[in-house]
């Protein structure tokens, strides 16, 4: 069992203290420690067995998510990704399994995911080269007579880059949604999420490069981050901005900042 020392004592939790779920992996202990900062400090915890290896780590005001993938190969089908999405939601009490949901691809960050208006949205790429499939779905929280659990409620599967193309980088922010695909060409994509049972990709732009990073600036603005290239070749580091006020005007503003390599 896992082992706690505070202010000098050793807490040792018991058996009826640890949980798991029989559809999931129990190969290791999972903690999760809750501190109160207000008044005297205060640690309670909670442990699960799960993943060794969790992938992706999301944590939102309302819960925290774990983004794991694995491997498969099936003599028909060649490598499959299958991912799982595993929540736990903050309560009252501590901390409380949220269910989990099962997904195509991995997650290449934690902008890839994000929680808003009780959905979670997720953006993910499966293959390599010629079978390359980007995916952006849509989940809902829901608790059914007590049971917390994860059902999806969308997908869009279509358009979120060309062929070959895989997903670089996600920014959420409440009901839109900016991807950057990259393969040749860098194509920065607006999604619109105001109706989360049908996303659908609102604009594109296509530009040089590709970005890493996409930081919201202001309700009008995206900040891209990340390399210029020439010839299918990175030649330095580049910083664009992105109107994004309406995706009829979607555009680059003004002359993106390159610094070439030396």
């Amino acid at each position: 069992r896992p082992v706690y020392e505070i202010d000098g004592q050793k807490l040792v939790p018991e058996y009826d203290e640890i949980y798991y779920h029989g559809d999931l992996q129990a190969q290791v202990f999972n903690n999760i420690t809750t501190i109160e900062l207000s008044g005297n400090l205060d640690l309670t915890y909670d442990i699960f067995l799960g993943n060794f290896s969790w992938g992706t780590i999301y944590v939102s005001h309302q819960s925290i998510y774990f983004a794991s993938y694995e491997y498969s190969y099936d003599e028909e089908t060649g490598y499959q990704e299958t991912g799982k999405l595993i929540a736990f939601d903050f309560v009252n009490e501590g901390v409380v399994f949220g269910g989990f949901i099962t997904y195509k691809g991995y997650v290449i960050n934690q902008f890839a995911i994000d929680e808003y208006d009780g959905y979670v949205r997720m953006v993910t790429t499966e293959g390599w080269g010629d079978t390359v499939k980007n995916r952006l779905y849509v989940f809902e929280k829901t608790e059914v007579e007590g049971t917390r659990t994860l059902t999806q409620v969308s997908l869009l599967d279509e358009g979120i880059g060309k062929p070959r193309e895989r997903v670089f980088s996600v920014r959420f922010y409440e009901t839109e949604a900016t991807v950057v695909t990259f393969e040749q060409v860098d194509p920065f994509y607006m999604i619109d999420l105001s109706n989360p049972l049908e996303p659908t990709i609102a604009a594109a732009l296509e530009i040089p490069g590709f970005s890493l990073y996409q930081h919201r600036w202001n309700d009008d603005t995206v900040l891209g981050i990340g390399y210029e290239t020439s010839e299918n070749r990175t030649i330095g580091i580049k910083l664009s901005l992105y109107d994004v006020t309406n995706p009829e005007t979607l555009a680059e503003l003004g002359t993106p900042l390159v610094l070439m390599n030396s």
